[in-house]
Formats: C-alpha cells, structure tokens, sequence
C-alpha cells in the first residue's frame, strides 16, 4: 500500500516526466531550503505523491545545525524529546534562507499565524543557537522578505566574507 502525502524530499524523490514537465523547474530563487516542499506541492496538481515504505535511502549529508551543543539546546531536546543542533554563525546564512522560503510557501496566511510561525523560529534560535540575540534581527527580516517575496540576500560567500553582519549585503 502507498499512502499518499502532501509533500517530499528531493532525497528520494522520483516522479512521472510529465508531472515534471507540467509543473516547471524548481524555483531558482530558492536555492536552499524548502525547494523541495515548494516544488512537491506543485508536483500534486498533477498527480498524487506517494510514499513507498520500502524503500531505502542513504543521505550522506548530516541533518542538523553542524554546530557545537549549547546547555540550553541539550536540556530543550531533553525536556521536549527532540534532537535538534544549533547552527554556527558562520552556516546561518542556510536557516535565513529557510525561513524566508517557508514564510513564501506560507504567505497567505493571516498576520496572525504568521505571526506565530516568525515566533516559532525566533523561540528555537533561543532556545538552541549560540548567540541567539544577534540572530534574532535576522530572522525577523527574512521572515518579512518571504512574506513579500522579496529574494535578495548575502550569497554564501559574502556571508562567510562578513559582509552581511556588516550592512553591505
């Protein structure tokens, strides 16, 4: 039996050609973060998307923040029994996009729950990432750019050139 889903991963994602076809390219502005729910959900006005429980998939890239546990990240996993890393700030520049990805896929929701989805990634920066108070700004700005669209933001290397934290991108 293949249940049916709402929306999948790129790691392991097969599909029709003409589903493809109908549906376009993945969205270039994306580039990282949600490109896959985005394009799944365009994927299902052409057909139903199915899960195959047998199957097996090995993804090499670790899922998580990649950075170095924090006491208040390792007792929230603790209390809420989750298994989530906080993000070195020199990879932030990945949930940025993330959040403004989703905000996009969201952005007909009302004030009000978007509201609640900016407070969500705002209450797991506190709770898991190292100098959360610095990134909290972030957040709320590129929460703000998904809502309006608005795909400007430092590429990777002039986050990494600090560029960013500076105004300049």
């Amino acid at each position: 039996r293949r249940e049916e889903v709402r929306c999948a991963s790129f790691v392991g994602l097969l599909m029709r050609t003409s589903a493809a076809r109908a549906a376009g390219l993945p969205l270039a502005e994306f580039f990282i973060g949600y490109d896959d729910a985005e394009y799944s959900l365009r994927l299902r006005e052409h057909g139903a998307i199915r899960l195959v429980p047998e199957s097996e998939i090995l993804h090499k890239v670790p899922i998580g923040g990649g950075g170095a546990m924090t006491r208040r990240g390792a007792l929230a996993n603790r209390r809420l029994g989750l298994t989530y890393a906080p993000v070195p700030w020199d990879a932030f520049w990945r949930d940025l996009y993330r959040v403004r990805n989703f905000m996009w896929i969201k952005r007909d929701v009302g004030r009000l729950e978007f509201a609640a989805l900016t407070a969500a990634y705002l209450a797991k920066s506190l709770l898991y990432d190292p100098g959360p108070l610095r990134r909290l700004p972030w957040i709320v700005r590129f929460a703000r750019k998904g809502r309006r669209g608005d795909w400007s933001a430092p590429t990777p290397e002039e986050w990494a050139s600090g560029a960013a934290a500076r105004g300049r991108a």
